[in-house]
Parts: C-alpha cells; sequence; structure tokens
C-alpha cells in the first residue's frame, strides 16, 4: 500500500506531493517517538545512537580515501588510480562517507528500491558527519541533488537524493535547491558497465533546472560513487549553468580503485 501511495503521489520536479511528503514525516515522528533507530546502519551493533556505533564512527576518520574523489583506496596512497594517472574531473573534490559494501549496501538498495524512505535520515547524518570532516573550513552558497529520470520517479515514488539531501543541506545549514538540475535521458542502470561505458551512458544525460547557479559554490549530494561518471556530468552542467565551483558527498562509495 505505501509503494502505492508513493507511485500515485510522485511527480515530476519534486520528490513528492504535499500529502505524502506531510505523511511521510507523520510516519517518521511516531517512529522516532515510538520505534526509534538504535541499530547501526552500516554493519547492525545495537543500542546505538543515533546512527553508527562507536566501531563505525572511527572507521570513518581512519578509512584511506583518494584526496580528490570519493574512491576509497589502499592504506597510504593519497590518490586513486585514476587520479594518480592524471584522469580530470569538472568537481573541485568529493568524498562519501563509508565503503559501499555490506549492510550498508542493503540498506542503500531499501533505501532506493524498497520504499523505506525513512533511511533518509540516518544517510543524511552520515553524509553531514563526512563532509564537516573532510571540508571544515568549506561554506557552501547552495546543496542540490543528483536527479532521477521522471520514469524512475513514477517507479520509486521519490526521489532518493532529493529526499536525503534536504535534511543534510538543513543540517549544513545550506539552502537546499531541488530541481536545480533534470535528467533528460532515461539510463540504464549502470551497474556492470565499465568506466568508459558509463562515460557515455552519462552524456548529455542532464540540463538545467529550474533555480540559479550562478556564482554559487554547490555541494552536490547522492547515494552512491562508483567510477565518478554520474557525479561529473552532473557538474559538468552545474558549471555551464555558471556555478563558481561543485563539490561532491555520497553515502557510500565502491571499496577499493
Amino acid at each position: 500500500m505505501s509503494g502505492m501511495l508513493n507511485r500515485l503521489c510522485a511527480r515530476k520536479g519534486g520528490f513528492f506531493l504535499f500529502p505524502e511528503r506531510l505523511l511521510l514525516r507523520l510516519r517518521e515522528a511516531f517512529g522516532q517517538t515510538f520505534f526509534p533507530q538504535r541499530t547501526c546502519v552500516c554493519c547492525g551493533a545495537l543500542g546505538v545512537e543515533p546512527v553508527l556505533c562507536p566501531a563505525c564512527q572511527k572507521k570513518m576518520t581512519e578509512l584511506a580515501v583518494c584526496s580528490l574523489c570519493a574512491s576509497f583506496t589502499e592504506p597510504g596512497q593519497l590518490f586513486c588510480r585514476f587520479c594518480r594517472a592524471g584522469e580530470k574531473k569538472p568537481f573541485e573534490a568529493a568524498v562519501a562517507a563509508m565503503p559501499y559494501q555490506g549492510l550498508l549496501r542493503k540498506n542503500i538498495h531499501r533505501f532506493k528500491y524498497g520504499g523505506k524512505a525513512w533511511l533518509r535520515r540516518p544517510f543524511a547524518d552520515m553524509v553531514c558527519r563526512k563532509v564537516k570532516l573532510a571540508w571544515p573550513e568549506v561554506k557552501f552558497d547552495l546543496a542540490a541533488a543528483v536527479p532521477v529520470h521522471a520514469n524512475r520517479l513514477r517507479q520509486r515514488g521519490y526521489d532518493q537524493a532529493e529526499l536525503f539531501g534536504e535534511l543534510a543541506a538543513a543540517e549544513l545549514d545550506t539552502p537546499f535547491a531541488p530541481g536545480l538540475l533534470l535528467r533528460v535521458k532515461d539510463t540504464p542502470p549502470s551497474a556492470g558497465y565499465k568506466k568508459a561505458e558509463r562515460r557515455i551512458l552519462m552524456r548529455d544525460a542532464f540540463a538545467p533546472g529550474k533555480g540559479q547557479a550562478a556564482g554559487a559554490k554547490i555541494l552536490l549530494l547522492d547515494d552512491i560513487y562508483t567510477t565518478g561518471e554520474t557525479a561529473k556530468a552532473c557538474s559538468e552542467c552545474l558549471l555551464k549553468m555558471g556555478a563558481a565551483q561543485v563539490w561532491v558527498a555520497t553515502i557510500a562509495a565502491t571499496a577499493l580503485r
């Protein structure tokens, strides 16, 4: 029933119509009061508050991450193999909260495909922790989300990146710009495609939406960073719209590159 309501209430250019957004907030308020989140979304440890257990919080600060993109690397490596090879990116830098594996991978799938919209809160919290840890001195003018195509929006009932992005932006005290980008090309799921193939898939996939990006330092939010081709395509579009800089943050990224 919840999935049917989501599909009926979805619309192009936003992630919920008012009645369904209100219903989501009521569900979250009820759940937080009577069934508050008490398990780590990354490892399942019990009795944690509010999102990550102490071990996963420690892991977030210690993981080896590429200094230019969100990829996790081998200990001691400052850059992933693509950045070491001189691959240029249109964004300033990118971070991911945790590796895309284990229980976190399952929870992201539940969030994207299983209608578990309440996971937006722990995911927004994770991304905010990582952004503050990685870029404590950076002040963003706007936050925006990598958009889903209208066809996916109708299937899922909501845009998962906008859903957690709205909360993350509020926590970071940054204005959120829903619909700043449009996904005009309905690309197939990119799992299984190689980097060069993903680059072709993402070509001309995004276009300017509503709102202004001129002169803005923008935080671009998404759920998963894999090869970076989606982040690059969105960043290129934002720069063409006049953005001064683009920084990328995701919930998770592939483990090693």
